[in-house]
């Protein structure tokens, strides 16, 4: 495992991820919200594309063939995915009061084979924590993995410069700058939804996933410039806050905090170079917390923060050790000859 801060980085956006739905699922006005101007979770999904532009962009300049590229983001999406659709599936048994016999409902007889698919995923089934503040919702997080997916395919074009280091920074800043100018001018964007897939949030998070992409292009090697760049991003974030205006200034302060930040080693950190967590932590959670509100009655959002960080890290230390590891040892199966 590399010696960062990125899997430590990574869990608390998680974490920041599952308050904020702690709140939402409660129907509680977020308190970070009335602070911030932004719920936790855009800091906390943000935060997950830039981190990942950094990383898969680095990536995807060592693949040896598309193939390959595409290989490694299946193997690291979709075998814990697999694994909690299933468990779903298996549950909701349990918390179905719909009308409709369970296994006679088209619904959730696909839900597994719509949830891979990622574009048809289902995030709302009828029927499901019916007596909760917020009925039918299940795995309301998986909804974002298309939007990731999305992002690695936006690379591929850029496979064939990636021998020049100077085209491919200039057509990543020029894809940067499109995607900025359509944010601005075309906010009608937002309303455009194809299935699970919401074009105007895939623009948003393509962005912060580009700008993660383009400190491949800087050198962060260095403790002093990183902290120096850290410095500037806590002074935007400063300055945002006076303004109140945190999420237009978000694109300038999260990547300058969050990249430096993340390629340094911070001992009291170094234990989670051993295992990745934040993954297991951000699929499981929605459905924990939806089963500790329906079988339990929490309705206090600071006990059902507590109750579900401890479960999710749980199963999040589960799903890294028995299935995400594992199935990353076939990363190197030879899938085409050379």
């Amino acid at each position: 495992m590399h010696k960062n801060n990125f899997n430590f980085l990574r869990l608390l956006f998680a974490s920041l991820v599952l308050i904020t739905h702690s709140y939402n699922l409660l129907k509680i006005p977020e308190i970070f919200h009335k602070i911030l101007g932004v719920e936790l979770s855009y800091i906390g999904l943000n935060g997950f594309f830039i981190i990942s532009g950094y990383l898969i962009f680095k990536s995807f300049n060592r693949s040896n063939s598309v193939f390959r590229y595409l290989w490694n983001r299946i193997l690291r999406i979709y075998p814990a995915l697999a694994v909690v659709l299933i468990l779903t599936f298996l549950f909701g048994y349990f918390v179905y009061q719909g009308e409709e016999p369970y296994f006679h409902s088209r619904t959730i007889l696909y839900y597994v084979p719509n949830g891979l698919s990622l574009i048809y995923l289902k995030t709302n089934i009828s029927g499901f924590f019916s007596t909760n503040p917020y009925p039918g919702s299940v795995n309301g997080s998986l909804w974002t993995l298309i939007h990731e997916f999305g992002c690695y395919l936006i690379l591929l074009p850029f496979y064939f410069f990636r021998r020049s280091k100077f085209l491919l920074y200039i057509l990543t800043t020029l894809l940067l700058i499109l995607l900025y100018f359509i944010l601005i001018k075309n906010p009608s964007f937002y309303h455009k939804q194809i299935h699970a897939f919401n074009v105007g949030k895939f623009i948003e998070f393509l962005s912060f996933f580009i700008m993660g992409a383009l400190f491949n292009f800087i050198d962060i090697t260095n403790k002093k410039r990183n902290y120096i760049l850290i410095s500037i991003g806590v002074s935007f974030f400063l300055i945002a806050l006076f303004i109140d205006n945190l999420k237009l200034m978000s694109h300038i302060f999260l990547p300058l905090v969050i990249i430096p930040f993340g390629s340094l080693l911070t001992p009291a950190f170094s234990f989670l170079n051993k295992t990745d967590i934040s993954y297991g932590v951000y699929i499981y959670s929605f459905l924990v917390q939806q089963s500790l509100i329906y079988f339990f009655n929490i309705l206090q959002v600071e006990i059902l923060i507590v109750l579900t960080i401890i479960i999710s890290y749980i199963l999040g230390y589960l799903s890294w050790n028995l299935i995400e590891k594992q199935a990353l040892k076939y990363k190197n199966l030879n899938l085409v000859r050379k």
